[in-house]
């Protein structure tokens, strides 16, 4: 499945623990790594990535940022359609 830049920050809704899940899990599966691979990847504990993920914690919009950025600066995406232009 291919995902468009847009599509994070449409899904992105920081004011609800579901769309902090949703947000996070369509930029992991965008870059093909597994949970515990994405946590190594960025330093973050592995049960905080699986609690964003299963709506258990929300995640502040900023941090959300920092990591779509660290990610596409790093070309770490797969599975982002190539924008026209």
């Amino acid at each position: 499945m291919e995902y468009k830049l847009e599509d994070f920050f449409k899904a992105k809704s920081f004011d609800s623990k579901e769309g902090t899940a949703q947000a996070f899990r369509l930029l992991r599966y965008a870059t093909g790594m597994n949970r515990k691979e994405l946590s190594e990847y960025l330093h973050i504990p592995y049960n905080t990535m699986r609690d964003w993920e299963q709506g258990q914690r929300s995640m502040p919009s900023y941090v959300f940022e920092l990591i779509f950025y660290k990610l596409l600066y790093e070309k770490k995406f797969i599975n982002i359609a190539k924008e026209p232009g």
